[in-house]
C-alpha cells in the first residue's frame, strides 16, 4: 500500500511467476493499483506486460523490469488529463514498448528517444 492509500504491484504471486503474459490489475479489495514498482516481475517466465485502457496505473518505478525476462510492454492507455500522465521509468533497456499511433505518451513524453535501450512500435 502506498502513502496515498492506493495500492502499487510489487511482486508476483506463484502462480504469477508461471504465466508468460501479464495484465496489470485494476485494483484489489475496492482499492485502485496505480503503480508498479522496482522488480515487480522477479522471479517470472513473464515476456510480456499489459497495461490496459481502463487502467488506474500512474507511474511505473524505475526498476521494475529488472532481473526479468519481460521484452515487451503493450500500452493501451492514453491519458485525456494531464494529471493522469503515464510517467515513464529511464531504465527500459531491451524492452519493445507497444503503443498506440496517435498516443498522447509520444507527443508528451519523448518515448522515441530510444537513448534508454528500449525500442516502439505501433499497435492498431
Amino acid at each position: 500500500e502506498l502513502d496515498n492509500g492506493a495500492l502499487s504491484v510489487t511482486g508476483l504471486t506463484e502462480l504469477g511467476k508461471t504465466m508468460e503474459t501479464l495484465t496489470i490489475p485494476l485494483g484489489a479489495d475496492h482499492i485502485k493499483v496505480t503503480a508498479i514498482g522496482k522488480e515487480a516481475f522477479s522471479g517470472g517466465v513473464a515476456k510480456t506486460v499489459i497495461i490496459t485502457e481502463d487502467t488506474n496505473v500512474r507511474n511505473l518505478l524505475d526498476g521494475i523490469f529488472d532481473n526479468t525476462s519481460v521484452t515487451d510492454l503493450y500500452i493501451y492507455y492514453n491519458f485525456t488529463d494531464e494529471s493522469e500522465k503515464l510517467v515513464p521509468p529511464g531504465d527500459f533497456g531491451g524492452i519493445t514498448l507497444h503503443v498506440k499511433r496517435d498516443s498522447q505518451y509520444l507527443t508528451h513524453y519523448d518515448w522515441q528517444d530510444t537513448s534508454g535501450g528500449y525500442s516502439v512500435e505501433y499497435i492498431e
